[in-house]
């Protein structure tokens, strides 16, 4: 679990600041992490069969990883600056993985 943990933060966090100080992109409300969705496709429409593919694991895994992310944001809204968003973006994605995980 800590290196699902340490990989997440560690790739999204990346991918979040430079969608925060890419010059032309920052203003687009973090459009590049639409990739949740396309990774339940994939999983969905490509391997219907298999265990993570389920209703029951897809929904549940959206579910967590959304109250996950509003606890993060609401927990670290007051302590973050607007330059800082991306670290909260990196946190919560690892967070919901190791939630699931769990």
């Amino acid at each position: 679990m800590l290196w699902s943990f340490v990989g997440a933060f560690v790739g999204i966090s990346m991918l979040a600041f430079l969608n925060c100080n890419t010059p032309g992109i920052e203003d687009t409300d973090l459009m590049m992490m639409i990739g949740s969705f396309g990774a339940t496709a994939v999983l969905a429409y490509a391997e219907p069969a298999s265990p993570l593919s389920q209703p029951r694991n897809i929904v549940g895994g959206h579910m967590i990883s959304a109250a996950v992310g509003v606890s993060v944001r609401l927990l670290w809204e007051a302590t973050l600056t607007e330059n800082e968003k991306w670290l909260a973006c990196g946190f919560s994605v690892a967070l919901a993985i190791n939630a699931m995980q769990i």
